[in-house]
């Protein structure tokens, strides 16, 4: 695996080097476009090119249907969680080396923000991508689990009451940094909150606009439909 690969470098070789590894095999580890392949496996389908054009789990699930949109899901949280987990784990950092502990929450918080950059923009599909909300769901969950929970419940709240998924998304990127600073998270976790809150807000630009015009669709566990 690329995440372990990076990793499990050597001691001696240079933090510097090591932060690029780990943003390398993390953003490439994230780009894998799971719905783009599922859509084309099992469909026959590209989904660039139907629904919304997005490749991320909505789409899949509206176009594709539920089974392969939860799948796509669970993957692309997967996504996520697992460069944050191997950083945190596979990192070897002996008192013994001089490297600061501090480091461990640094290179976590740069695996998570490369793994959701790749998602959105993949660059083995022209950097197309989704917008990260489930590969950034599972950052939160391998980061901070508390946190993961408190917004799941968020999403499913708001999605029930609006419908709209893209509402629930917007409402749990902007609380991310909300739950992460009140309940006094490292400095790394955060800084990660943040920079994930904005990027999934620009993300959904398009879905803002909708919103504003009325035009957005609301969720239907029938296929078709833009989100």
């Amino acid at each position: 695996m690329l995440v372990t690969m990076a990793l499990s470098l050597p001691l001696s070789v240079p933090v510097p080097v090591s932060f690029l590894a780990v943003a390398l095999a993390g953003y490439l580890f994230g780009a894998i476009p799971t719905s783009f392949i599922v859509g084309k496996l099992c469909f026959h389908l590209d989904l660039r090119q139907h629904g919304s054009g997005n490749l991320g789990a909505t789409n899949a699930f509206r176009v594709l249907g539920p089974t392969a949109g939860l799948a796509v899901a669970l993957i692309d949280v997967a996504k996520g969680a697992l460069p944050v987990l191997a950083a945190h784990s596979l990192l070897p950092l002996p008192a013994a080396a001089g490297v600061s502990p501090q480091l461990r929450g640094w290179l976590m918080l740069i695996a998570g923000l490369a793994a959701i950059t790749g998602h959105a923009f993949s660059p083995y599909i022209g950097f197309h991508g989704g917008k990260s909300i489930a590969t950034s769901a599972g950052v939160m969950l391998a980061m901070v689990p508390l946190v993961f929970a408190i917004e799941l419940a968020c999403f499913l709240a708001v999605v029930a009451v609006t419908r709209y998924v893209s509402v629930g998304s917007l409402t749990v990127a902007i609380l991310f940094p909300v739950w992460t600073f009140s309940l006094r998270k490292p400095l790394p976790f955060s800084l990660f909150a943040i920079a994930a809150a904005v990027l999934v807000v620009w993300l959904h630009r398009a879905n803002i606009e909708r919103l504003r015009q009325g035009t957005e669709p609301k969720f239907s566990f029938h296929r078709g439909g833009k989100q």
